[in-house]
């Protein structure tokens, strides 16, 4: 049940000839592939999802449309208020709200199988993760109807264990997989891939307890405030706001953190042909495992980043104070935020300092994959993705929780995929992948990207790969597909 994954965000793309993209799900797929060896010379996406603001259906284009165009603007739509639009409507419910940014480029990856039990991949990727879990339905709507907004004022709201983190990274992957039972028709493959880390900007605020009041259009009144807050951002946080040229400091450090990282994985098949596997006349020759269906389990991107540079943080806790909005108007630096922040509270001392240490965890999840050889070359898969960075960090970037079914047709030259996705289970998108030749293309929501239903997710993927196919002899009959010439018998 190979994934290709090409990003760990967008589950859709799913067939046997991944190579090295296998390995971003599940690290044992790579000796599963039907993939000798391959060279991913780019793979891109993209994805944006929330459960609080959408456009509603045939809105997304036009839209675009009127924002490409000289003079034109987005889309306005009409809001509570009298004479208030906005960009974006909302829902009117009160749950949690919560919203996920993925955007992952690798540059390059490649994967070789030696002889029949040994695949090793290795990947340069570049990640940005963004999530915001478990916020109070009330805060988006102030946001958008402003403080102004008095069917919300003077009534409590209480919460706790929101989250907000961000982290934008490289990676350095190798990844190792080996056959580690193989008799019958059953065939048992385990993975691993380790992780070198460098991080070029993190942020992270949880809000552990949140008691507050809305008194008017320019006041909060704080019963209980718990928070604690970090960055390490490529900003000079002393530095103006109006001094830009040398707020925003890239490359001083590049890179502000480092660490470590693992996926583990395991995938159980049933193989088709229950014979000894015959022994081959080269590595290159090796033929594909053809199955009836195969069964996986993995733990991917455990593991974090340790920040040590630029750093800005601290813990801020209070009872009973008033923040008067408009102060922040005056405010011309990211220090002078805190510091104010810190006199509204009632802090006796500082509380944010520039040499607190911190830490971030990767979207850790635990994913389950099964994959159906339903006739010829129609398969159907079925993948399960399970945020668990929670059970390992205090604070982390998350990933969606999803589940999705996707039937396929697939040769070595094309495939198509028509992934089903429930997401954050609460809704279903469908979309559609397409592989011809080294190229593929596709989007998790075909309905969101078309604008024919409400657009809250936005998601697209494209890669180009090179393979050379297990069993597939490029030369002469004499020779296998790795050029070495085959021994005569008796010789």
């Amino acid at each position: 049940m190979n994934v290709r994954a090409l990003a760990q965000s967008v589950p859709g793309v799913v067939d046997n000839y991944s190579g090295s993209a296998s390995a971003w799900l599940n690290p044992s797929n790579i000796a599963t592939t039907f993939v000798h060896d391959d060279l991913g010379l780019m793979s891109l996406s993209f994805d944006l999802d929330n459960n609080f603001a959408y456009l509603p259906p045939r809105t997304f284009w036009p839209s675009l449309r009127g924002l490409m165009t000289e003079g034109g603007d987005w889309a306005k739509f009409e809001g509570i208020q009298p004479d208030m639009t906005y960009y974006y409507k909302y829902p009117n419910d009160k749950d949690s709200r919560n919203a996920y940014q993925s955007l992952e480029l690798a540059l390059p990856s490649l994967m070789m199988t030696f002889g029949q039990n040994h695949s090793i991949a290795f990947s340069l990727k570049t990640r940005m993760y963004t999530s915001v879990t478990r916020m109070p339905w009330e805060i988006p709507v102030l946001i958008t109807e402003t403080l102004a907004y008095d069917s919300l004022q003077n009534q409590p709201y209480v919460s706790e264990g929101m989250r907000f983190s961000t982290m934008a990274w490289t990676e350095v992957n190798l990844s190792y997989a080996t056959t580690v039972f193989d008799y019958g028709d059953v065939k048992m493959d385990a993975g691993v891939t380790g992780k070198f880390l460098n991080a070029m900007a993190g942020a992270a605020l949880n809000i552990n307890a949140l008691d507050y009041l809305v008194l008017d259009e320019d006041n909060l009144y704080f019963n209980h405030l718990d928070a604690e807050a970090n960055l390490a951002l490529p900003l000079s946080y002393g530095t103006s706001f109006q001094n830009v040229d040398s707020l925003i400091t890239l490359t001083d450090p590049f890179f502000r953190g480092r660490g470590l990282g693992v996926d583990l994985g395991f995938t159980l098949t049933n193989k088709r042909n229950s014979m000894l596997r015959p022994s081959k006349r080269s590595a290159c020759d090796d033929q594909p495992t053809r199955y009836f269906w195969r069964l996986g389990v993995s733990l991917i991107d455990l593991g974090k980043v340790g920040f040590r540079k630029n750093l800005l943080g601290g813990h801020l806790s209070g009872r009973d104070f008033q923040v008067y909005i408009p102060a922040f108007d005056h405010v011309t630096s990211i220090n002078a935020a805190t510091e104010l922040m810190e006199s509204l509270a009632g802090a006796t001392e500082p509380v944010f300092a520039e040499e607190q240490q911190f830490s971030i965890g990767l979207p850790t999840a635990l994913s389950v994959q099964f994959d159906a050889n339903v006739y010829d070359d129609f398969y159907i898969n079925a993948t399960w993705v399970q945020p668990v960075s929670r059970w390992f960090y205090d604070a982390a970037v998350e990933r969606e929780p999803l589940l999705s079914v996707t039937p396929r047709y697939e040769t070595s030259l094309v495939g198509v995929m028509l992934p089903m996705t429930l997401y954050n289970y609460s809704y279903v998108t469908a979309g559609v992948f397409v592989r011809v030749g080294p190229l593929t293309l596709g989007t998790n929501d075909l309905i969101s990207l078309t604008g024919l239903g409400k657009t809250r997710n936005i998601d697209f993927m494209m890669s180009i790969r090179l393979k050379l196919d297990r069993g597939d002899c490029l030369f002469d009959p004499l020779y296998d597909a790795c050029g070495t010439r085959y021994r005569r018998r008796g010789r």
